[in-house]
């Protein structure tokens, strides 16, 4: 059970708030429904000035408490929280920094707060169910939820410089779970209306003259007093254009660039990094882990990082992190060659060895890790063909027994034993 702020309303597991039902619904009811509460008050002062002031212990508890931001997997108090669910759904059009109070997200809020009364429901579980089951984002806002995505390379079609300030604000909450500053923005925004200037296609406009002569009722020419022929001149216009303009996928790019160059402070630090990036410097971390290798520092890693944030093609993200895959799996190949066929097909070392590892180490009553003399030498077996493959069964056996820890093994101790003990038998 974990309990969020306001009221002490409980709420069971972890996963985003979905339709409640049963015991669980009727007692959030009674909390939201209490009179005189925050809910309640949402009707009854209408300046939002007003009701932050009224609600501004509760506000500040929001501010001081990461219950629900977790419970979303939100890196930020529950106040930022409620401040980027309600930007990103278009509820709210508020600029200010997350966590600073800002009139246009309290006001948002105090709608979320009358709806959930409404309702019998929390705050985060209404506009959670808001945006999960069909509410759309209002304006020209990109639909976004806060959850951190794996993948930010989502397809943009930017119209003009509001959509590009919107979609950059989304874009790099997803890359660094932070949102970037207004002075960033601004930047932004002058950057992009360049660029769309810079590409804008050119419009040319040719006009083209034709005479026929006219003709009467018969089907004749006709002349003019002078004897000329009376002709008629017959225009026609055509626009030819040069350039495709700003398209989509340069869109695409410039703002995944734009994102990567501008990254916030701590962004590549491996004890603040946050949204895509943290998935990415998991992902890279987490081969070495896989095939025995201490993973690189971040600094190391950053650039392969922003490499993958500033990709708008997900086959070329695939690729990337692909080839880094393969480079740690190569490198493990050549220190335990018994495996390299399985690595260069794809898997990680840590599935084939740690089997071996652990029957080493219940054989001969001891830890025995990929340093030791035993592991390499059995990692690195040659059959009588001379090619390098994991041992049987029979051969690991026959190598355990004769390792020299083997003789102190109780296993060893048992044997010899049961020998003295048949030897002493069968003298009499």
């Amino acid at each position: 059970m974990t309990t969020a702020p306001w009221g002490n309303t409980k709420i069971t597991g972890t996963s985003a708030a979905g339709p409640t039902t049963g015991s669980d619904q009727q007692s959030i009811s009674v909390i939201v429904r209490k009179a005189g509460g925050l809910y309640e008050n949402a009707f009854s002062i209408s300046d939002p000035f007003a009701f932050a002031a009224k609600a501004s212990e509760k506000l500040d508890a929001l501010k001081k408490s990461n219950v629900i931001a977790q419970r979303y997997n939100f890196a930020g108090n529950d106040f930022e929280y409620m401040q980027a669910l309600l930007r990103s759904s278009g509820k709210s059009k508020g600029t200010g920094p997350l966590g600073a109070t800002d009139n246009k997200d309290i006001s948002a809020f105090k709608t979320v707060l009358q709806n959930a009364y409404l309702d019998g429901v929390t705050w985060d579980m209404w506009l959670t169910n808001d945006i999960k089951y069909g509410a759309k984002p209002e304006g020209k806002k990109s639909p976004f939820n806060p959850i951190y995505s794996k993948d930010i390379s989502t397809a943009l079609k930017l119209i003009d410089s509001t959509d590009a300030e919107n979609i950059l604000s989304d874009t790099y909450f997803k890359a660094f779970s932070q949102y970037p500053s207004v002075d960033l923005i601004s930047k932004f925004k002058t950057s992009y209306a360049k660029e769309a200037t810079r590409q804008k296609a050119t419009l040319t406009s040719e006009s083209t003259t034709t005479f026929a002569p006219v003709l009467n009722s018969k089907g004749k020419p006709t002349y003019n007093k002078d004897g000329s022929p009376r002709m008629k001149g017959t225009t026609t216009s055509s626009q030819k254009s040069t350039g495709q303009g700003f398209t989509e996928e340069e869109q695409q790019d410039f703002l995944a660039q734009y994102i990567v160059d501008n990254s916030p402070k701590g962004a590549f630090d491996a004890a603040t990094i946050g949204g895509a990036a943290k998935t990415y410097y998991d992902l890279l971390s987490q081969s070495h882990s896989l095939n025995y290798e201490d993973a690189p520092n971040i600094a190391t890693l950053t650039p392969i990082i922003k490499t993958l944030l500033a990709a708008t093609d997900q086959g070329v993200i695939d690729e990337t992190v692909k080839k880094y895959q393969t480079d740690v799996r190569t490198r493990v190949g050549t220190k335990f060659m018994g495996v390299s066929e399985y690595v260069k097909s794809g898997g990680d070392a840590r599935t084939i060895i740690d089997p071996l590892l652990k029957s080493l180490s219940a054989n001969l009553e001891s830890d025995i890790n990929q340093n030791d003399k035993l592991a390499i030498k059995l990692l690195n077996f040659q059959g009588a063909d001379g090619k390098f493959r994991l041992p049987n069964q029979y051969e690991i056996d026959q190598a355990v027994m004769a390792d020299s820890r083997f003789g102190a093994t109780s296993k060893a101790k048992n044997e010899a034993v049961n020998l003295f003990q048949s030897l002493k038998g069968a003298l009499g």
